[in-house]
């Protein structure tokens, strides 16, 4: 399940290979990683491939679909345990 960010969170602990926004979806927040890993998927229909995985601190899944058209152009998943 997707991360709701319509509710205030902070520090969250998230398990490996979770979906932290789906491919699509809305982009209403600015989001940090604090630690972990995650990796861009790309869904082509039932596959998703995997485009790019990135880790370390501080990091922003996502935050170009902020300032484009407001959806997410992939999927973003945990690839290890993660604090967003």
């Amino acid at each position: 399940m997707p991360l709701d960010t319509s509710q205030t969170n902070q520090k969250i602990s998230i398990p490996s290979l979770q979906i932290l926004f789906e491919e699509g979806a809305a982009s209403n927040s600015l989001n940090i990683l604090h630690e972990g890993a995650y990796s861009l998927e790309k869904k082509f229909g039932d596959t998703s491939l995997p485009l790019l995985q990135v880790s370390g601190k501080n990091l922003t899944p996502g935050v170009i679909s902020l300032f484009g058209n407001g959806r997410y152009p992939c999927s973003i998943k945990t690839t290890h345990p993660s604090v967003i």
